[in-house]
């Protein structure tokens, strides 16, 4: 089963990756570099550390998430742009010692991650090089009542 899952800091992920590991033993970090592409937009900008801690806390097994404060702070060497956030994600993944990581995150951060381009809450099943931290697609695991989306972003098709 899977080890380790790696959420991005948006309330969005945060919430599916506890509703999906509710009743699990495994842990669930926060990793800034999982977040959206698409910084810019309003939708994919950091919460408010209180605000966010607040609604975690009721969620199922919120208190126990790990690296929140960590993942909302900036320091020197936090990326400073997407193509570089989207390598230190690399680097993240290649340096978790679980042999099975879920990324919980979002659809700019996996086409990135894999050049695919998955449906909207679609499980991407990858291999991961444990050194480099490089992932490739295995399959697509689609949620049985999940919306059907074409890849559609502001109304243009990825």
């Amino acid at each position: 089963g899977i080890e380790r899952v790696l959420v991005s800091p948006l309330h969005r992920a945060l919430e599916t990756a506890l509703l999906a590991f509710d009743g699990q033993d495994t842990p669930v970090t926060v990793c800034r570099h999982a977040r959206e592409l698409w910084w810019e937009d309003k939708q994919n900008e950091f919460s408010d550390l209180d605000d966010l801690t607040e609604r975690l806390y009721r969620l199922p097994q919120g208190e126990a998430v790990m690296g929140l404060e960590e993942a909302l702070c900036t320091h020197p060497d936090t990326p400073q742009t997407e193509e570089e956030s989207v390598e230190a994600l690399h680097a993240a993944l290649g340096s978790v010692e679980a042999g099975t990581v879920a990324v919980v995150c979002h659809w700019g951060t996996i086409n990135a991650l894999s050049g695919f381009g998955p449906g909207n809450c679609d499980l991407v099943e990858c291999t991961r090089c444990p050194e480099s931290g490089r992932i490739s697609q295995v399959r697509v695991h689609s949620a049985p009542r999940a919306p059907k989306t074409n890849n559609v972003r502001q109304g243009k098709k990825k």
